[in-house]
C-alpha cells in the first residue's frame, strides 16, 4: 500500500485509523474551546499507530501554540497515576487514543471527567 489515500490495487474501504487528521481534531478543538492553551493526551507509546497519531498531534500542537501533556497508560493499573498527572497539568482539553486499555476501561475514564 503506497499510502492511505493512494493505496493502490483493488480494494476499496476506509480506514478509522487516519493519524493524518490527528492535526484536524485538535484544530477543531481548539476552535471549540476558547483560550485552549493546553491539552492532555492519554496514550500508549507501545502503540505503533498511536506513535504515528502522537507525531501528527506535536506537529498541530506547535501550529496551533497549544501545550501538550502527554500521559502514558499501558495497563489498567496505570490509569490513576496518569488521571493524577492529567489533573496536576491544569489542561483545558483531554485526548484519549483508542486502545485497548482506554476503551476496555473507558468508564473509569469517563468518571474522572465527570
Amino acid at each position: 500500500m503506497a499510502s492511505l489515500a493512494r493505496p493502490g490495487g483493488n480494494v476499496t474501504g476506509f480506514s478509522y485509523m487516519t493519524p493524518e487528521l490527528t492535526g484536524k481534531r485538535l484544530e477543531l478543538l481548539k476552535a471549540t474551546v476558547p483560550g485552549l492553551d493546553g491539552v492532555a493526551l492519554l496514550w500508549d507509546s507501545t502503540n505503533s499507530h498511536e506513535v504515528l497519531a502522537f507525531k501528527e498531534l506535536e506537529v498541530a500542537a506547535r501550529s496551533l501554540r497549544v501545550k501538550l501533556h502527554p500521559v502514558e497508560a499501558r495497563a489498567v493499573n496505570q490509569l490513576e497515576a496518569a488521571f493524577s498527572s492529567i489533573t496536576r497539568e491544569r489542561a483545558g482539553a483531554l485526548i484519549v487514543f483508542e486502545n485497548v486499555v482506554n476503551f476496555n476501561h473507558r468508564r473509569l475514564i469517563i468518571d474522572f471527567l465527570t
